[in-house]
Order: structure tokens, then sequence, then C-alpha cells
């Protein structure tokens, strides 16, 4: 099962009779994963859709190693991943982007933003289970603007989601806490 965590869609990779942790390659365009047959496992490769979360059209699971499991990829090299993305709400054309920093952060961050609202929005952290662990009201401004955020000793080390909403636009980031 593939999942796109920003979307939350979800479509099927390949089917597995094994509880296992499939792995990607370092391109994201493949995956290895275990599957038994009776008396022992072999590990499977399956090229991806560029979508990630489904197996490429046309392709075909492929027997690489029998008599293994737990596969792993390794290899070096540094992934860029995006820290905010900016969510418009109805049919607003909008460019607005946020920025979250420092990031990772210990006891308080920044966000800055730019908006096209003056008035009063909320700010909330969600932890990685989806639950919301702190609602703070904020008042926003056209233009630029720029956030401060205590973050209380309730907010344990980890990754959290952090959503700005308003009437009319949404902002949503990822942050870690040191």
């Amino acid at each position: 099962m593939g999942c796109n965590t920003e979307t939350n869609k979800t479509d099927t990779i390949t089917n597995s009779n094994t509880i296992t942790y499939p792995t990607y390659n370092k391109n994201d365009n493949a995956i290895a994963y275990t599957y038994e047959y009776p008396g022992r496992n072999t590990i499977f490769l399956i090229d991806l859709d560029p979508n990630k979360i489904a197996a490429l059209a046309g392709g075909s699971d492929a027997g690489v190693e029998d008599s293994s499991q737990w596969p792993v990829f390794y290899a070096n090299g540094v992934r860029s991943l995006p820290t905010a993305i900016k969510m418009a709400q109805g049919n607003s054309s909008n460019k607005a982007s946020a920025l979250i920093y420092p990031n990772p952060c210990i006891d308080k961050m920044m966000v800055t933003l730019q908006s096209t609202f003056s008035g009063i929005g909320t700010l909330k952290i969600y932890n990685i289970a989806g639950q919301v662990i702190s609602i703070t009201p904020i008042t926003l401004s056209n233009g630029d603007n720029t956030i401060p955020v205590p973050l209380s000793s309730s907010i344990h080390e980890g990754c959290y989601l952090l959503l700005i909403e308003t009437e009319t636009e949404s902002w949503a980031g990822r942050f870690v806490k040191n």
C-alpha cells in the first residue's frame, strides 16, 4: 500500500503475504519487499509509477534474491524536502508562501508569511497522529507577517504539523522540535 501523506491518497503497489517494511531505492522509483514461499522468503523488486504510491503500469514484480528477507537500499547523498506548503482555499490565485524557522527548533520558532487577509486567524499544531495539541488565535495584516510561536514544555521532541487558517487562506508546514 502506498500513501501520499500530503493528499491522503492511497493506492496498492503490490501484494505480499509477509509483514515487512518495503524500502525505496535512492531514486524513489522502485521498492524492494519480502514475499514468503513455503519454507523460504524471497526479495522482490517492483518499479513505481511517478506518483510513488502505485506500481508502474505494465510493470511486474521481479524476484531478485532467494532465501532472504528485510531488503535495504543504501545510498549516499542529500535529499531536499519541503518544510512549508501554501494551500489556497477556493479559487484563490494568491501565491503567498510561509517559512518556519529555525527548523528544527527548541522552545520557540518564527513563521513568516505573506497574506492578503487582515484580521484574526488561528494557528494550530498537530502531532503525527493528527491530534490537535495547540490552538492559538493570531492577528494577520495584509502583506508580510512574522509570527513568533512559543512552544510550551507540553510539546515534546518530535515532528509536528503547523496549520495557519484565515477566512480566505491557509498555510501548512512541518517542523521538528528538539
